[in-house]
């Protein structure tokens, strides 16, 4: 992760925290409205950067796991490199193969 900016590294390394915290909100919210926290489909945002200096599959494999540990259905990528096909690849390769359910 040494190549994301110092915000982003940290909002990476705090994501447990940060993440718990909204879905308690999201939780909160639904309460408020009357609506069923376990009808809406929770969604993530991240970004990842498969590279020999960054992440490889087993982290990001781990990464989709803690999520769905978390209570998340749903998680999208920005990878900074997609202009690279190796890194694509992997993904379609290794991971989603581990992460697809």
């Amino acid at each position: 992760m040494k190549e994301f900016p110092s915000w982003l590294r940290e909002r990476y390394e705090e994501r447990q925290d940060y993440l718990t915290r909204n879905l308690a909100v999201l939780k909160a919210h639904c309460s408020e409205m009357g609506r069923s926290y376990d009808e809406i489909e929770r969604t993530v945002l991240g970004t990842i950067q498969v590279a020999p200096e960054a992440m490889n599959s087993v982290q990001v494999i781990e990464l989709c796991r803690e999520l769905a540990d978390l209570g998340f259905q749903h998680v999208i990528f920005n990878m900074p490199n997609v202009h690279e096909i190796r890194p694509i690849e992997i993904i379609g390769q290794e991971v989603i193969p581990q992460v697809a359910d």
